[in-house]
């Protein structure tokens, strides 16, 4: 899983393109890195341009409720 955040942050670092699907699934990767407050951004991130994503919007409130 922590391979998973270099190659995100490597890939954003080169202008990587991602889908809004791909920022829901690095925001699970940074809560089970016990990294909140970057995953709470993310999920705002996803909720910006899909507020019907259901997962997300209860992520993100499960997360804001839990800390």
């Amino acid at each position: 899983i922590a391979e998973a955040e270099k190659w995100f942050v490597r890939a954003r670092q080169n202008r990587g393109r991602f889908t809004i699907e791909d920022y829901y699934q690095f925001a699970q990767v940074l809560i089970v890195l016990k990294k909140t407050y970057t995953a709470d951004t993310l999920l705002e991130h996803v909720l910006e341009h899909d507020p019907d994503h259901a997962l997300a919007s209860r992520i993100l409130n499960d997360l804001r409720n839990f800390e």
